[in-house]
């Protein structure tokens, strides 16, 4: 029996390992990243995007050679890019979408850095665009300002972003939700979430958490092909549960710290981390 079962463990991590395996690099679209901040107030919802300009490829910006051109003329391409953003884009109070009563937009480039508070990206969105504005091909942005009623402020309130679902998970939204006189919190969404709560409870984050957790690990080579060299030697399935917590734990050590501020900056950090406690638990 145990050896049957672990038998079908190591043909499923080897079918796993071999599916993560992309045939040519070029089928996979490079990762593109929104930003936005959703803040309620007394009355009333806004949310501020912003959006890569070539996940808006289909909006007719005036173009002159490499670069968009006349940028603070672009009224009507701009009002087009909000109205298709106002559908692509869902905010709910409850179980009733929102309708923005208010919209403003424009293109900026890619040295701006307004989106690193709520009210730096508000005006951003909202001030006219400059003259001299230069912005190369696809590689700016679209900050978008929606306003909408509201209700109560201590709705629940959700929000889905279809804009540039179709690269699934490689299209992704870092979401910042500033609930009415409360602290702020953050939560990625991608593609593939569909609607979800801006602020959960803590049973439906913890679900979250844990589905986030397998596709992480399903979707990493390197760490199959870590868990299937852990699980050849092992002839019981009693033997694999000290490797395999000893596994969640040391990636949740590196996951919680880096969270928390803990660990030095810099990306090299975390897999360092990981690849002791991973080199610990081999030997």
């Amino acid at each position: 029996m145990f050896k049957c079962g672990i038998r079908g463990l190591l043909a499923w991590l080897l079918w796993a390992t071999l599916g993560v395996i992309p045939a040519e690099a070029h089928d996979f679209p490079l990762d593109r990243v929104m930003n936005a901040f959703v803040k309620i107030d007394a009355h009333q919802a806004d949310l501020v995007i912003r959006i890569p300009l070539d996940l808006l490829n289909g909006v007719p910006f005036p173009v002159s050679g490499n670069n968009y051109y006349n940028v603070a003329a672009s009224g009507p391409a701009a009002k087009t890019a909000l109205d298709q953003l106002a559908t692509a884009i869902g905010l709910w109070e409850g179980n009733t979408q929102l309708h923005p009563s208010k919209s403003t937009g424009k293109l900026v480039p890619l040295s701006d850095h307004s989106f690193q508070d709520f009210d730096r990206a508000v005006a951003q969105a909202d001030n006219p665009a400059a003259t001299d504005a230069a912005i190369g091909y696809d590689l700016g942005y679209f900050d978008a300002h929606f306003v909408y009623p509201i209700s109560s402020p201590k709705s629940v309130f959700s929000i889905d972003n279809h804009v540039g679902s179709d690269l699934e998970d490689y299209a992704s939204t870092a979401v910042r939700f500033m609930p009415f006189a409360q602290s702020s919190r953050a939560m990625m969404i991608t593609g593939t979430s569909g609607r979800v709560t801006l602020d959960p409870p803590w049973y439906e984050a913890s679900l979250g958490f844990i589905k986030l957790g397998i596709g992480h690990i399903l979707s990493g080579i390197n760490h199959l092909l870590f868990l299937l060299c852990l699980v050849i030697p092992f002839r019981r399935i009693g033997s694999l549960v000290p490797v395999i917590t000893a596994f969640t734990v040391g990636h949740s050590i590196t996951l919680i710290g880096t969270a928390y501020g803990l660990a030095p900056p810099g990306r090299w950090f975390p897999p360092f981390v990981e690849m002791m406690i991973d080199t610990a638990i081999i030997i």
